[in-house]
């Protein structure tokens, strides 16, 4: 049986409170050494002076911070547990936050790609369900490019704001108030064509006023009467 020298003894008890059940209220009173240490008695807070200045470093840098701007390390001052475990408990929600984000900022930039598509739609086919019947009859067509679901949308995004692009409103609107406006605009009681004409300049100009007036002619009567006028002279031509 090997025998304990009186040193080796020594040693072993004054280390023997870091081993076994001792272990965590040795963590407790390290815990209140960092935080406060007046709070403990003189005994231990030598005991831990000793200890901090046998393991700091000779020549320390200036204090460091993690990527979320916990203080992890500085010359004067050591990590305590706790202080490691918030920290992680923190980095793991911040890293939590910026996943859930980044997805939902991708998801939010291919919607808006549809909605966008959505607006092209319209202009290009809108004119294929617009009431022109002078009788009142429906139209029975149904063009599924006009339908929210074929560009991947759902009533679920119509309160949701997207950018309009080039539709001739506010620069951002919910999807609910985009539709209104391409409806009123392509759906309703004129019936426009004109996405065929090459000259981007011409074709804008049509756009932009047809989709700010949505569908009505803010026409006083001497225009009113005007336009009447040039459509009864056109029917005279073809009559002739």
């Amino acid at each position: 049986m090997a025998q304990i020298t009186k040193t080796g003894m020594s040693e072993l008890w004054e280390n023997s409170a870091v081993y076994g059940e001792s272990a965590a209220w040795l963590e407790s009173m390290y815990e209140t050494y960092l935080s406060d240490p007046d709070k403990l008695e003189t005994r231990w807070r030598q005991y831990f002076d000793d200890l901090h200045s046998s393991s700091q470093p000779k020549s320390a840098s200036a204090g460091s911070y993690l990527d979320n701007g916990f203080k992890v390390a500085s010359p004067n001052h050591e990590t305590s547990p706790k202080e490691m475990h918030d920290y992680f408990i923190n980095y793991a929600r911040q890293k939590h936050a910026r996943g859930f984000e980044a997805e939902t900022g991708y998801d939010h930039e291919k919607k808006q790609v549809h909605v966008l598509q959505l607006i092209n739609a319209y202009r290009f086919r809108g004119h294929q369900v617009a009431q022109i019947n002078p009788l009142g009859r429906r139209r029975e067509t149904v063009v599924e490019e006009l339908s929210l679901k074929f560009h991947g949308l759902s009533e679920s995004d119509l309160d949701t704001e997207f950018e309009t692009g080039s539709l001739g409103s506010a620069e951002c609107l919910s999807l609910r108030r985009i539709q209104k406006i391409l409806q009123q605009t392509y759906c309703g009681t004129v019936g426009s064509e004109y996405m065929h004409i090459l000259e981007t300049k011409e074709k804008r100009w049509i756009q932009k006023r047809l989709e700010r007036a949505q569908g009505i002619a803010k026409l006083n009567d001497v225009e009113k009467i005007n336009i009447l006028q040039q459509l009864t002279d056109a029917e005279g031509l073809e009559c002739r």
